[in-house]
């Protein structure tokens, strides 16, 4: 039986397309592109199963340097299309095996990438925010409990999972040598030299850095360890500090023991009491300032009643006096929830919030920070504004929940648009992700005006060390542009050597005069597939 029959290349198209999607997600992508595949698809995996049944050869992968906390950096991994639709196919198959070696720990002692039943789905897993609540539920449950608790994370978890430790695990649970040679022909050629490491912001990689980490799991169960973890982050509960330096000497032994080493700097033995501040959900967080603005507001409703009652007390319009304190907020007695308030008073809510806790807040709690920025986003609220485009100048590391999570929400962007563009412009922003992103975003959002055309007509003859960068660039100046826009970037195509920009252009230019596009859609037809796909939908949708 041919190697491709072995794999749904469908659902692993499906898989990827989503995965290339999700800007939250994969660290590097593309305009256009998944619309030019998904048009011709067919064709597509057609030419990717031959490619297996002869003998596939992946790509080298890209890395490009994404920012973390702290100014440290992750080194993300970018993924040939063609790469990652195949990685996710052999994922797809052993998917049903690695859940089931997984799953007696699924939210009991792990939280993160809680695998589906249905993998006939574009998602792997269940929804990540779901799961990640109830690590912190069960978290601070287990602090009532214990008077101890060890902290800690693993220092770059992904960059060094062991290409062979990995195998011997798969070997037990899944039984298709070829498929698994091909998955570490794909996963040493990503990471050549080394023989450790997986490709981060994809989801395949998620999964096999679960089961890599099972063995771990499954030692501290034994050993009776109480623990609960979200991916690399894992805290054990115990007695009495003792037991939890004792604790924390097996889980170093048991790391050493995988090529894994603990961050000092977010490793701690903390007494509970001290911990349960630090492991609370954002919204108990904001608790306090939200108590403080229902008593206001109980108060003042306390107070409009008292005024309706003192008007009509000689009314005998029972109706009139009825209706008028319907409209009053909120109904007599108890608490007034979050939910209950006016989006005015929900805005004096997280607007006090960021201030105290973020702008003015000891260190930064990242979970509260992306928290708040949600929610002020989703109220309108752009109080927080100059802080993030100052975090982004800096090169902090939220900056895509800023732009797609908070930026993109308010209802006038455009002016941060056009600051932004003058901080890549004016060197201001010289980080290249932050760079990528921003352009990206901009593109994505729609966001039209000169200011930001001028910008756009600047960088597009940059040298970008993240090529897609430009490639949105292209994009943005083939959407928006002027016809002079269009013939520069038709120009860059004969000295592209690309296939993914070249096809970028070819639907760039689709406003072209006809001509003069359909010269260069004829010639584009022997280049590549993609530029062949390319020309099919630029002439449908034009």
């Amino acid at each position: 039986m041919p190697l491709s029959d072995t794999f749904d290349l469908h659902l692993a198209w499906r898989k990827t397309k989503r995965n290339l999607a999700d800007n939250q997600k994969v660290f590097i992508n593309d305009p256009y592109i998944i619309d030019i595949i998904d048009r011709n698809k067919d064709e597509y995996l057609r030419n990717l199963s031959q490619l297996i049944d002869n003998g596939y050869s992946p790509s080298e992968a890209r890395i490009v340097n994404t920012p973390k906390v702290n100014w440290n950096i992750r080194p993300a991994s970018v993924l040939k299309i063609q790469d990652l639709t195949l990685y996710s196919a052999i994922v797809i198959d052993m998917y049903s095996n690695i859940r089931e070696e997984i799953e007696w720990s699924a939210r009991d002692q792990r939280y993160s990438r809680i695998l589906r039943d249905d993998i006939d789905n574009a998602k792997w897993m269940v929804n990540s925010y779901t799961t990640w609540r109830e690590y912190v539920e069960e978290t601070q449950r287990l602090l009532t409990e214990y008077d101890y608790v060890v902290t800690t994370d693993i220092n770059s978890y992904f960059e060094n999972i062991g290409h062979r430790i990995l195998d011997s695990k798969l070997k037990r649970v899944y039984n298709n040598q070829d498929s698994r040679e091909l998955l570490w022909d794909c996963l040493e050629r990503w990471h050549r030299p080394k023989t450790r490491g997986l490709p981060q912001g994809y989801y395949p990689s998620n999964i096999l850095s679960e089961l890599y980490f099972d063995s771990i799991d499954r030692h501290l169960n034994q050993r009776d360890v109480h623990y609960v973890r979200y991916s690399d982050d894992l805290n054990m509960f115990c007695e009495d500090k003792e037991e939890a330096i004792m604790a924390l000497r097996t889980l170093i032994e048991l790391y050493r023991d995988k090529g894994l080493y603990l961050n000092r700097k977010k490793t701690d033995i903390l007494s509970s009491e001290d911990a349960h501040e630090e492991f609370k959900d954002p919204r108990d967080r904001i608790k306090p300032i939200q108590r403080k603005i229902s008593s206001r507001i109980e108060k003042e409703r306390k107070r409009k009643r008292r005024d309706i009652k003192r008007q009509d007390k000689d009314s005998k319009d029972v109706d009139y006096i009825s209706e008028i304190e319907t409209e009053l907020p909120y109904t007599d007695g108890g608490e007034i929830k979050y939910s209950d308030m006016s989006n005015d008073e929900k805005v004096n809510v997280v607007e006090r919030s960021f201030n105290r806790y973020i702008m003015n807040g000891d260190s930064l709690n990242g979970s509260l920070f992306r928290f708040l920025i949600k929610r002020m986003g989703l109220l309108n609220s752009y109080y927080a504004v100059p802080y993030c485009i100052e975090q982004i100048k800096e090169g902090g590391p939220d900056i895509r929940r800023i732009v797609d999570k908070y930026f993109s929400n308010l209802e006038n962007n455009v002016e941060i648009a056009n600051k932004l563009m003058d901080g890549i412009l004016n060197g201001e922003i010289h980080y290249e992700f932050q760079k990528f992103v921003i352009i990206r975003w901009v593109f994505q959002a729609g966001i039209k005006n000169d200011s930001i055309l001028s910008g756009m007509r600047s960088l597009i003859g940059e040298k970008h060390k993240i090529p897609e960068t430009r490639n949105y660039i292209i994009a943005y100046l083939g959407k928006y542009g002027e016809p002079t826009d269009i013939e520069t970037i038709s120009n860059i195509y004969s000295n592209s050597t690309n296939e993914v920009r070249k096809a970028i252009i070819l639907m760039a230019i689709r406003d072209m005069e006809r001509s003069l596009r359909g010269t260069i859609y004829r010639q584009a037809l022997s280049d590549h597939d993609y530029c062949d796909f390319s020309v099919r939908l630029a002439k449908e949708i034009t």
